[in-house]
C-alpha cells in the first residue's frame, strides 16, 4: 500500500471514491464507512480508516471546504448530496478524524515514520475544514 503523506492513500482513497459515485452514487455509504471506523473506535485495518478520511474528505467538501485535490468529479457528486453529508455526516466524519489521529491502526502506521508530522498536520487540516 502506497501512503499518500497526510491524506488518505492515493489507491485506497481513488477505489472508495469511484464506488462511491459509479456504483453506490448515494450517501449513505459515507455515513457507513466512518461509523464503521468510529464503532470500532478506529482500530479497524489500514484501509478501513484510509476509506474513512476519504469519506471525512468528501464531507469536509460538502462544507465548501474541499480538498484541493479533490477531483472535479467528486466535487459534482457531493454538490447535490451536500445536506445529507455536511448537516448528517460532520459530527461522524470529525469524530473519525479524532480517532485516527489518536488511536488507530493507521495512526501506529505513520507515529516514529519521518513523515509522521506531515501526516498528522494535513489531518488536523482536514479537522479544520470539518469544525
Amino acid at each position: 500500500m502506497e501512503l499518500g503523506v497526510g491524506g488518505p492513500d492515493r489507491g485506497v482513497a481513488a477505489a472508495w471514491w469511484q464506488f462511491v459515485i459509479e456504483d453506490v452514487d448515494a450517501p449513505w455509504l459515507v455515513d457507513t464507512t466512518l461509523t464503521r471506523v468510529n464503532d470500532g473506535n478506529g482500530r479497524w485495518s489500514l484501509e478501513a480508516c484510509e476509506e474513512a478520511i476519504a469519506a471525512a474528505e468528501l464531507v469536509a467538501a460538502a462544507g465548501h471546504k474541499p480538498s484541493p485535490e479533490l477531483g472535479d468529479n467528486l466535487l459534482a457528486w457531493v454538490q447535490p448530496h451536500w445536506p445529507a453529508l455536511w448537516q448528517g455526516s460532520r459530527r461522524s466524519a470529525l469524530a473519525v478524524v479524532e480517532t485516527v489521529l489518536t488511536s488507530s491502526a493507521l495512526h501506529a502506521r505513520w507515529q516514529g515514520t519521518e513523515d509522521y508530522d506531515a501526516w498528522k498536520k494535513n489531518l488536523e487540516d482536514l479537522k479544520d475544514r470539518l469544525s
